[in-house]
């Protein structure tokens, strides 16, 4: 359950993981102190309050602790509101780690719903292992979800980053051709091939971060620690997402990789980052103009007139 399920409930108990945001002690007047917060999570947000006699630890709180709640939800002025009897903090990974995400840090919100079912249909137990220890990770996920993924020639607004790679992963997804465990190891590969860009696109453009290093090889270093949580539980399925995203760049690297479902990530890739591309360009041109000279490589990007009429049959 999550806090939008949550809110159609009024009269209803719950037990729910999410994040505390703008916790204010206040006092009643009764003399009583209590805290107000909103709960949020990646679905919504819901305004609480807690009695501090009631929830000892309230006073040790921060603004996006992610804690266990118990309580109550009722209606008060027309609106739903959360009366907590119990915080609890949550300990480690916590599983479907994307319902963690406060939905108010993305630029794009309804990305993370597409996430939450994205991450909900991976079968392999390992995989699944891993993307919540990436996800549950905020120094990378806060970053992940908020940057765009260039500064100028794809997805460059706020969020792309996030927004490219659910279009990669989900594009991939549709290559049946491929057996299920190997379709979630693309799925994760393609949700992650541009981890690196969280220190290259975070920095300033003239830092030697940006203007030196790949970011294919960045990735390897911002999801170091859960690569080696899933080497503890499956090393094959944490050695091919390594070579996933490094194989281009090898010394070794042939016509053609030694993992089939590289090829398809590549290509979701570009298809993704092209689409996006050509949707930038030809909505700031008129629509007479079907040929326009690309500034970044000098490349042409064509829209042919090509006159489509439903056949009838």
């Amino acid at each position: 359950m999550n806090l939008a399920d949550l809110q159609l409930l009024p009269g209803s108990s719950f037990q729910i993981d999410c994040r505390i945001r703008s916790p204010r002690w206040r006092i009643a007047g009764n003399g009583a102190q209590y805290l107000t917060f909103v709960i949020e999570d990646c679905s919504t947000s819901l305004k609480a309050y807690a009695w501090a006699q009631q929830c000892d630890i309230a006073a040790k709180v921060h603004d996006l602790d992610k804690l266990h709640l118990t309580g109550k939800v009722r209606e008060f002025n027309g609106s739903p509101l959360a009366t907590v009897w119990s915080i609890e903090p949550c300990k480690g990974v916590v599983p479907d780690a994307v319902n963690l995400i406060p939905h108010s840090l993305s630029p794009e919100p309804h990305a993370l719903c597409q996430l939450q079912k994205l991450v909900g249909r991976m079968q392999n137990r390992a995989l699944r292992s891993f993307l919540d220890s990436v996800l549950s990770d905020d120094t990378f996920t806060f970053q992940f979800i908020r940057l765009p993924a260039s500064r100028s020639h794809h997805h460059a607004g706020a969020g792309g980053l996030l927004k490219h790679s659910l279009e990669c992963a989900e594009m991939v997804q549709r290559f049946k051709v491929f057996s299920p465990d190997m379709l979630d190891l693309a799925v994760a590969g393609a949700l992650f091939h541009d981890a690196g860009k969280v220190v290259t696109l975070h920095r300033q453009k003239y830092t030697p971060e940006y203007a030196l290093l790949d970011h294919d090889a960045l990735t390897l270093e911002v999801l170091a620690p859960h690569l080696k949580h899933l080497d503890r539980i499956n090393r094959d399925t944490a050695v091919a997402l390594r070579y996933l995203w490094t194989w281009r760049h090898s010394r070794r690297a042939k016509l053609h990789p030694s993992l089939t479902v590289a090829e398809a990530i590549a290509s979701v890739d570009r298809i993704s980052a092209g689409l996006d591309y050509e949707e930038g360009v030809f909505n700031r041109t008129p629509k007479w103009k079907n040929i326009v000279c690309s500034q970044s490589n000098g490349s042409k990007l064509w829209r042919p007139q090509l006159g489509y009429q439903a056949v009838h049959h």
